[in-house]
């Protein structure tokens, strides 16, 4: 029982040492791959009769026939590789070949004789085997002949084991122990072995393959079990995550880990227990393993079936109450919860962790708080090897009762009553109107909201988080009769939006009606037009980009939130051109102006712009102060400034420091002038200063940390003139908590025994995050009673506070 596979490996002829020549001159060339048809190299040599003969050269695709001393000529020629290079093997026939030289014939009858001669070696011959089955860790025994030449045997799946590893060897027998990670399949002896050369690609090595397999046995299993009952072999078992699992059977010492599959998933497990005769074998079901099939996999990395597992999953499942509420607990009671691992519901989005606690015996599940954006139907109890359970829950919903008033004017004021309205965020009145943000009070009885302008007699829509609405009763809406805008401009586009010290003009209906009108509660000139409705408004200088806008009327008033661009961006120009700075020839001296920065506001950024035209494509600029000295641009020691303008471009800008703008104006009286540029290849058009005011006012900056109710008084009794103050400004406390992941809280009291300042802040405010912003709205009433309390104290517990501001 032998096959003889021969293995050359790609070799150089100058390490073979071989040279070939053909019967024309003119294709004899030493080059190793060149045109033509052309021999460079052939082996093994020498080389076993049966086994395979390789050539290495040139376009050896066109070779049709190959003699051999003492054998018909050889047409079955296997082409490895066509074209340069190229590649050929043959089979050199068991029975007839001599030593001898080579030839090989083209297609066009060219020949190519071989310089060296064919030689061959005695074949190692490999007669049998046994036994014909075997267990990994006994011994085989191999028998045949020239065995002594064998160096390496391989078992099926490149599993390998050198000479040194043989129990013994003889020119007739070779005995050998197999490994654990033998497989069935047939077994191959090498007359070298690999294990030892640094490089196998480039080896010459012979192979002896048997022809039949070797059976290499497997572990094998007759039933297993868990606590809830046992099956015969491919049986199924139901168990519960981290149960033990017990399989019986013979061999399993060879089993290298524990394979659960299913469609979408699987779970290989590495830790278990075998008995010491390798007859039992145990492991806690893991919490990822899936329903489905379930195999050992032995050390040859064979897998055999064990059976089929269905995990234990929640059942009897009830939940209460029914209906719960969005923000209450939902309690859930039944068998086996505590294998849950999270929780779906409808609508809630994946990122969105929900909360639960499940009671040691598995019987009670508790979900901390409804989520408010939760939809009913059929929640999710979901285990870690992605097995689900749906149960059924329902949603308490808000219920409209009535109104303080069955008939109200758009614009006007109304209140909503009935049950757990704190479940509504959106009312809308009529199809097609405006959708209104609420609040209900705290008992969740009633909502008070103003009604919009082109809301529409019917039933109103009360929309909760989590998409869903009901209707209330018919409300009876009236058109206003007080000056109302019919339609706001669209903030979100910024060219609808007015700047502060401009004016806004907005279409009105009952123009008539209108007395006067407020912007952030200072009253403001306004003009209407009776033709064309239209409604022009004046904006204050110093309007902030959140403001409110009243328009009073002899009967009623209503309020709306607008959009302003502060004042805070301020351009001036200081110098026009054009001059131009043709080689270094031309400068601004006396152009820009000595009092050209006067007057920049505290903290205010200036940005100088100049607008040039490139002549040329090295565009240099340079800056000196009014001494021709250089400029302290970077705020230490002064030094020389040359800028390398874009050719492509049209505008430099350069910022100024206060420091800086300070040392300009100092030399500003030497030569004349604030700033003196020259340069080469530009014409400057324009130079510019943008200077950019900050619209939020730091009024306090340092560290104070407030921990166990502690106070900062140092915007109290005096700290702060609060009577400064204008309604509508808005304060914010930065904040970071001083041990993170932790609960910490915010509350603002007056300067008079600690006590609570009015609506709308809060006595307390939970800090969101472990470091940020805690914004609030200071309204006349709030100011009102700083002034007249002593100041603002700021208390809480477990946050630090670096910085307040007011804008």
């Amino acid at each position: 029982m032998k096959k003889i596979k021969n293995i050359l490996a790609l070799l150089v002829v100058a390490l073979m040492g071989l040279s070939l020549t053909a019967c024309s001159e003119d294709d004899l060339d030493t080059n190793q791959y060149q045109q033509g048809v052309h021999l460079n190299v052939y082996g093994p040599q020498p080389v076993m009769r049966g086994g395979q003969l390789r050539f290495l050269g040139s376009n050896l695709d066109q070779i049709s026939r190959i003699q051999i001393p003492g054998c018909d000529e050889i047409t079955n020629i296997e082409v490895v590789k066509a074209g340069i290079p190229s590649e050929i093997k043959i089979t050199v026939p068991k029975d007839g070949p001599l030593v001898g030289y080579l030839t090989l014939i083209t297609k066009t009858d060219e020949e190519i004789k071989t310089k060296t001669q064919l030689t061959y070696e005695e074949p190692i011959v490999f007669t049998s085997f046994s036994p014909a089955s075997i267990m990994p860790g006994e011994t085989l025994t191999i028998e045949g002949d020239y065995l002594n030449l064998v160096h390496m045997i391989e078992f099926a799946d490149g599993v390998q084991i050198p000479e040194k590893d043989f129990v013994s060897q003889t020119r007739y027998k070779i005995e050998v122990v197999v490994p654990e990670e033998a497989q069935t399949g047939k077994i191959n002896l090498f007359d070298l072995d690999l294990t030892t050369v640094e490089d196998p690609s480039v080896a010459l090595y012979n192979i002896i393959e048997s022809e039949n397999a070797l059976n290499v046995g497997t572990p094998t299993i007759t039933k297993w079990s868990s606590p809830r009952g046992e099956a015969e072999l491919t049986g199924n078992v139901t168990a519960k995550m981290g149960e033990t699992i017990t399989v019986t059977g013979e061999h399993f010492g060879l089993v290298k880990s524990v394979m659960f599959t299913a469609q979408d998933r699987g779970t290989e497990l590495l830790v278990f227990t075998t008995s010491e005769d390798g007859k039992t074998l145990t492991f806690a079901l893991p919490e990822e393993a899936p329903d489905g099939d379930f195999v050992l996999v032995a050390r040859s990395g064979v897998e055999i079936p064990v059976g089929t597992l269905t995990t234990v999953a929640p059942s009897e499942c009830v939940v209460s109450p029914s209906p719960v509420k969005a923000g209450a607990s939902l309690v859930i009671t039944g068998k086996d919860l505590d294998v849950v691992n999270s929780i779906e519901m409808p609508n809630v989005s994946a990122e969105e962790e929900i909360k639960f606690i499940v009671n040691p015996d598995g019987t009670k599940l508790i979900i901390e708080s409804v989520p408010e954006t939760a939809q009913e139907g059929n929640l999710v109890l979901r285990m870690k090897n992605g097995k689900g359970v749906e149960v059924p829950f329902t949603l308490v919903k808000p219920v409209v009762t009535g109104y303080d008033n069955s008939t109200v004017s758009a614009g006007g004021v109304l209140t909503i009553k009935g049950t757990d309205l704190d479940l509504v965020k959106k009312v809308q009145f009529g199809e097609g109107t405006d959708e209104v943000e609420v609040k209900a009070a705290e008992d969740g009885k009633s909502i008070t909201l103003t009604v919009p302008m082109n809301a529409k007699t019917g039933k109103p829509t009360l929309t909760m988080a989590n998409g869903t609405s009901v209707e209330g009763p018919e409300l009876n809406i009236e058109e206003a009769v007080f000056c109302y805008i019919t339609e706001m401009p669209d903030f979100s586009n910024k060219e609808n939006i007015p700047e502060a010290g401009s004016t806004l003009t907005v279409p009105v209906k009952n123009g008539d009606k209108l007395e006067s009108i407020f912007v952030n509660g200072k009253k403001v000139n306004h003009v209407y037009a009776e033709k064309t409705s239209l409604l022009t408004i004046s904006i204050p200088t110093n309007a902030k980009k959140k403001s409110t806008l009243k328009l009073v009327s002899s009967n009623g008033e209503i309020e709306y939130d607008i959009t302003v661009i502060p004042a805070g961006s301020i351009t001036r120009t200081l110098m026009n051109g054009p001059l131009d700075l043709a080689g270094w020839g031309a400068n601004t001296q006396g152009l820009i102006a000595q009092d050209a920065l006067d007057n920049i506001p505290d903290g205010a950024s200036v940005v100088l712009k100049i607008k040039y035209t490139p002549t040329a494509d090295n565009v240099q600029l340079k800056g000196q102060d009014g001494g021709w000295g250089n400029i302290d641009l970077d705020n230490g020691e002064a030094k020389e400034h040359v800028y390398k303008l874009d050719a492509n471009a049209k505008e430099f800008t350069l910022p100024l420091s206060a420091t800086v703008i300070a040392a300009l104006k100092a030399k500003s009286t030497d030569w004349g002038g604030l700033i003196i540029f020259n340069g080469t290849g530009a014409i400057i058009n324009k130079i510019e200063a943008e200077i950019t005011i900050p619209q939020e006012k730091t009024i306090w900056s340092g560290l104070s940390s407030i921990v166990g109710w502690s106070g900062d008084q140092s915007l109290a009794w005096g700290g702060y003139d609060w009577s400064t103050v204008k309604p509508g400004t808005i304060m914010r406390i930065y904040y970071s908590k001083v041990t993170a992941g932790t609960w910490g809280c915010v509350s603002l009291r007056h300067g008079q025994n600690w006590g609570n300042l009015p609506s709308p802040v809060t006595a307390q405010y939970d800090l969101p995050d472990d470091s940020g912003k805690y914004e609030v709205t200071l309204t006349e009433d709030v100011i009102n009673d700083l002034v007249a309390n002593g100041g603002l104290v700021i208390t809480g517990d477990n946050f630090t506070f670096t910085k307040i501001t007011l804008e």
